[in-house]
């Protein structure tokens, strides 16, 4: 595998560099924020109440840790692949080979599935014909088969579709905290009690879910420009409007716990 530096536009792949650092900012906000903000920061607020704050800020701090570990290796080795590339420099191709495995079953089949497969069950409530089997298998054909054929155009298109979904994703969460900041309570946000250890294990554990995704995004690093400064700097500044919107967007306070 050849390693590629600087900032050519492009590469001994085959690849151009293409991709600014808003186009790889937005490309691990998207991934990273998904269905996981609708509904795990209710699962803080039943769990932890107004100290839910701090689990966000537990994660947030864990995964920065994790990402800065990315931002160096992916600022040195800068072709295409993310993790399996990253892995297979240091411990040779039969590791690589079980990590792209790993990740095309788990993060491409089953994640990618659970996601549509939820996508097809909220838009049932609207449309009814989504429960039919037929139908939801016709759709998804459809849409995978529509994303493919973008990438397939070229990577400017890609990551130009890339920033709309980014923008259509975050303006109704930005929309809802900047509403949800007019109407709040200094009382919701004095700790009730302090949480058990316990508890906080637990709901931290499950939060953790919606930080993981940004090392994903790293597989178009062979196509991002001038990657030493482009790659650090996306992953550190997406890191940082992901933990600022989930704050923004959490409850406070909930009546119920968790059982």
């Amino acid at each position: 595998m050849q390693h590629t530096t600087g900032s050519s536009p492009s590469t001994e792949e085959g690849l151009k560099r293409e991709i600014g650092l808003w186009g790889l900012t937005a490309n691990i906000i998207n991934v990273v924020i998904g269905s996981g903000i609708f509904v795990l920061p209710a699962v803080v607020s039943q769990g932890l109440g107004a100290a839910g704050i701090v689990a966000y800020l537990f994660c947030g701090f864990l995964i920065t840790i994790i990402l800065l570990c990315f931002a160096e290796v992916g600022s040195q080795i800068t072709v295409t692949g993310g993790a399996y590339a990253y892995i297979e420099a240091a411990f040779g191709q039969y590791w690589g080979f079980l990590t792209i495995n790993l990740f095309i079953l788990g993060a491409s089949l089953m994640a990618t599935a659970a996601v549509a497969n939820a996508l097809a069950d909220t838009l049932s409530y609207l449309v009814p014909l989504f429960t039919n089997q037929l139908f939801r298998a016709a759709f998804f054909v459809v849409l995978f088969a529509s994303l493919t054929l973008v990438n397939v155009i070229g990577v400017k298109q890609g990551i130009r579709l890339v920033k709309l979904t980014t923008i259509a994703k975050l303006t109704p969460l930005l929309l809802l905290v900047l509403w949800g900041s007019t109407h709040i309570s200094v009382q919701n946000l004095q700790w009730e009690r302090v949480p058990a250890l316990s508890d906080f294990g637990s709901v931290s554990l499950i939060l953790f879910f919606a930080f993981q995704g940004a090392e994903n995004s790293l597989s178009v690093s062979g196509e991002v420009r001038n990657p030493q400064k482009t790659i650090p700097k996306g992953i550190l500044l997406s890191l940082l409007v992901i933990l600022l919107l989930y704050i923004g967007g959490t409850p406070s306070r909930s009546t119920r716990q968790l059982p």
